[in-house]
């Protein structure tokens, strides 16, 4: 702790812009609380659903199954098969803290995406070797655009985006620390680990920083065996570190020449942040063993193996590599090919679309400091392993997610982008480049506050359509079901948090399908609305009365069906 406190004494910390950012950070995040009343979607109804079940004293069970990628019958089980449960730990502190409901699982997330906003300060600030630029980061982070509604949900964004932003921030302060401060490094490169260990409780994508931080923390060790470290930051306002990376740089001919005592001085720093890394997920990987029996349990792992989104949803279906090249190869490498394409739409989000030619060009500047690299090679390393391993599911959201820890330096590249353009057209227009730049990173922030606008709006609009047919079937089947008995739902742990009795997911390839997850699962009732039908949309159309299905009521926009389970149907479907 002492290290800790000397660290911010030594590295002067601006407190005043600090307070400042996090007051209104604050107050921002509280008004969104305005427009986001719900989780909105299946991911946070999930973490918001075990988040309860936690403050029940229930522990880490589940009452929803969503995809039927784990072979087990059991309901409730087990939880976090496929998504860790970091997000629901701290969506249930403030459940044991101001008892249950949403409202009690927001508190935590607003108080960490409030705080993400000073740090995006101090990030920008090194980054960019202002106080305008680490200004202009945090005040593009206060909106965010794409990210704005979803802060205050009960999903991975918030806690991931604490922990991966914190982790670059420590990375880029170890990145700068003077040669004497072996102390203040160690707590840098250490706490960097931890955090990337926290993180892999929020995200499986926390493996992927782990292996960005490891990799610094051996470089940072290389540098101090063979040169001097950069000087600490110290308020120089004007710093750059583009002549500190020309001056640290280390030749490639040097590398392969390298001694002993590079390799173990790389070894030993990288040592340090594996080490923080296990610390953190040591927990996780032990809870994973006696669970499932492996370090990281394998049903997300499994969706490498997709052909198609959907599939995710489909019963009985082969998830296999002899299953994806079944059909060709032809198609596994048109699916690659639309994952790289499909997962640019968040970049592009991210840059604000018109600029990010801007943000390239950024980036492309930005590479020079060595405090960014980090961030940016995780973006690199995540966008070419999302699209190229997960092709079917990274571009409908899991890259997004991903994404969160390096909004800040993608923010910073769109400056330092937006700043060379203008100091190239205003050399020849002659302009006063300190007041264009100021007024061009304006524009940039109120075209950012107008896009989080709409996004909030359509947030209220598109998200949680499947509540309102949640609650009026769960009040039938209060009067007319056992307390208990499962039932069919397009999002599961909606309806179990709404309901209070077991939900399963309406598979996505056959009828056929449907009746044999009625007979697994032992649920005969199936509750659909006027989206998210799949294969089911002629039972919403119609009035069925059939040897599977029998009609028993219309409750606003929800239609209640009895399934009639049948021997035939407990053989599973393979297709």
């Amino acid at each position: 702790m002492k290290v800790v406190l000397r660290l911010m004494v030594v590295a002067r910390w601006p407190w005043r812009e600090l307070v400042g950012w996090l007051a209104v950070a604050l107050l921002v995040r509280a008004a969104t609380l305005a427009v986001v009343t719900q989780p909105g979607y299946m991911d946070a109804s999930y973490y918001y659903h075990v988040a309860e079940n936690l403050v029940a004293g229930r522990g880490l069970v589940t009452d929803a199954i969503w995809n039927f990628l784990d072979p087990r019958t059991d309901l409730p089980r087990p939880s976090n098969a496929y998504w860790p449960p970091g997000t629901s730990l701290v969506a249930a502190v403030g459940g044991w803290l101001f008892g249950p409901g949403f409202r009690s699982a927001q508190i935590p997330m607003v108080l960490l995406s409030a705080a993400i906003v000073p740090i995006a300060y101090l990030y920008g600030r090194l980054l960019l070797g202002t106080r305008r630029g680490g200004h202009g980061v945090a005040a593009l982070m206060l909106c965010s655009a794409a990210y704005y509604p979803y802060w205050v949900t009960t999903d991975t964004f918030t806690p991931y985006g604490v922990l991966g932003i914190g982790c670059f921030l420590l990375l880029g302060w170890a990145l700068r620390v003077e040669p004497a401060s072996r102390a203040r490094l160690i707590a840098a490169v250490g706490g960097a680990g931890v955090l990337a260990g926290w993180s892999q409780l929020v995200r499986p994508d926390g493996l992927v920083l782990a292996t960005i931080v490891v990799g610094t923390a051996a470089a940072v060790g290389w540098g101090r065996w063979t040169y001097p470290l950069t000087p600490s930051l110290k308020g120089r306002e004007n710093s750059s570190l583009t002549e500190v990376g020309a001056r640290h740089a280390v030749p490639l001919q040097r590398f392969w020449r390298a001694g002993r005592g590079q390799w173990r001085s790389a070894a030993l720093w990288g040592s340090l942040a594996a080490a923080g890394y296990l610390l953190g997920a040591l927990p996780w990987y032990v809870r994973n063993w006696f669970t499932w029996g492996s370090p990281l349990p394998m049903a997300g792992g499994q969706t490498m193996f997709l052909r198609s989104f959907d599939d995710i949803f489909a019963y009985g279906i082969e998830v296999s590599p002899a299953a994806l090249v079944a059909d060709g190869w032809s198609l596994v490498l048109t699916g690659r090919l639309a994952g790289l394409i499909g997962n640019l739409v968040p970049l592009f989000q991210i840059a604000l679309f018109a600029l990010a030619p801007l943000a390239a060009l950024g980036v492309r500047r930005l590479w020079r400091e060595p405090a960014a690299r980090p961030a940016l090679l995780y973006v690199g390393v995540l966008y070419l392993g999302m699209s190229l391993v997960f092709p079917t599911t990274s571009p409908r959201g899991s890259f997004f997610h991903g994404l969160t820890p390096a909004v800040p330096v993608l923010y910073a590249a769109l400056i330092r982008g937006l700043d060379t353009a203008v100091g190239w057209v205003g050399a020849w227009r002659r302009w006063d480049l300190a007041e264009a730049r100021a007024i061009f990173l304006a524009a940039a922030v109120v075209f950012q506050i107008g896009v989080a606008g709409y996004l909030a709006w359509q947030f209220v609009l598109v998200r949680g359509w499947e509540v309102p047919i949640a609650e009026a079937a769960a009040g039938w089947l209060d009067e007319h079901a056992p307390p208990g008995e499962p039932a069919l739902f397009i999002d599961p742990p909606a309806f179990a948090v709404i309901a209070r009795r077991p939900a399963v997911m309406v598979p996505s390839n056959s009828v056929e399908a449907l009746l044999a997850v009625a007979q697994r699962f032992r649920a005969p009732w199936l509750i659909l609305g006027p989206r998210g039908m799949r294969i089911s949309g002629r039972l919403y159309l119609d009035r069925v009365h059939d040897e599977h299905f029998e009609w028993m009521a219309d409750i606003g926009a929800a239609r209640v069906y009895r399934v009639r389970i049948v021997p035939s149907a407990a053989t599973p479907v393979r297709g």
